[in-house]
């Protein structure tokens, strides 16, 4: 009898087991890695997480349920590439990594599952310029590019848009961290810092103690949207995000949550001067089909600016 009871107890344990193991590889899991220099933003406040969990959610009914494991480690995003290219090398901090988000650029593509979807509908080629207040009056006199390329600007070493700015006839300062542009315009060493357009206010609010302003009539626009990048084994999560992207600015609920999030919306209430000017600079690596977005990026422009009576260059 003991022995049947134990049998039982045995089998019911291994049901169990066989039960929540099953359950689990019903929930995609995905894991993704911020830099440990966000660490300050919480993960509901991180846009780009956002976007996953909106995209996930809407598509929960016909993908099924799924789980966003967040990581905190600093990895340039070079080397986000890397391991999401050979996952397998990177345990040793113990994170995983199933998707990034970046900026495209030549070579990127390479080894992994590119969506051209702009997740942030080009809000991050729209960039505030951020200087010192001792350096408003300068900035006053300043409406091209030529006038402009007398300044130096700070930007991500391995960024694209320090490639643009480049090729644009612009004078950039490179450097690794977000921290580190800041502390360097602070000192001095640059005149400006390009800054999105979304993410400009939270910025200052963690990094200014009231010497920092944005230069109200000046603005650099180009081409360059935020795509997911997916780990090449995982198609079935390029095709959720892809359709459910397309899908949701179809019908005009993506749009409506980029105006609504606590970030994105900040793009949405600079006080620009009236007499904004808008200098366009290009992005020669987005004339490329392969990089091109599958969307167009212009009306966040016509909703950021329709009301403004904008000088474009």
């Amino acid at each position: 009898m003991i022995s049947k009871l134990n049998s039982i107890y045995i089998l019911l344990i291994t049901l169990a087991t066989l039960s929540t193991s099953w359950a689990q590889d019903k929930v995609h899991q995905i894991h993704v890695v911020i830099e440990e220099s966000e660490a300050q933003i919480k993960n509901e406040d991180n846009y780009y997480l956002s976007v996953l969990n909106f995209l996930l959610h809407k598509s929960k009914q016909e993908f099924g349920d799924y789980e966003i494991n967040v990581c905190r480690n600093y990895l340039t995003q070079e080397r986000q590439f890397m391991y999401l290219r050979t996952p397998g090398n990177f345990q040793s901090a113990e994170c995983k990594i199933d998707l990034l988000w970046s900026s495209p650029a030549k070579g990127r593509n390479e080894g992994v599952h590119a969506l051209n979807i702009p997740v942030d509908l080009g809000l991050n080629g729209i960039r505030t310029l951020v200087v010192l207040n001792d350096s408003l009056s300068k900035f006053e006199r300043i409406n091209d590019q030529h006038t402009l390329s007398n300044m130096i600007a700070c930007q991500g070493s391995h960024w694209p848009d320090t490639r643009i700015l480049k090729s644009s006839g612009l004078q950039v300062l490179g450097t690794v961290t977000l921290d580190s542009m800041y502390a360097m315009l602070k000192r001095g060493r640059c005149d400006y810092l390009p800054t999105a357009i979304h993410e400009v206010k939270s910025e200052l609010a963690h990094y200014s103690a009231g010497e920092l302003e944005i230069v109200k009539h000046l603005v650099l626009r180009y081409d360059l949207p935020t795509y997911f990048y997916v780990r090449k084994g995982d198609a079935k999560l390029s095709k959720r995000l892809s359709e459910t992207f397309t899908k949701t600015v179809q019908d005009g609920s993506f749009y409506a949550f980029v105006k609504t999030h606590k970030v994105t919306k900040n793009a949405f209430s600079i006080a620009f001067s009236k007499d904004l000017t808008i200098l366009d600079l290009e992005n020669s690596e987005l004339l490329d089909p392969l990089y091109a977005p599958s969307v167009s990026l212009e009306r966040i422009s016509q909703l950021l600016f329709e009301d403004d009576k904008s000088t474009l260059h």
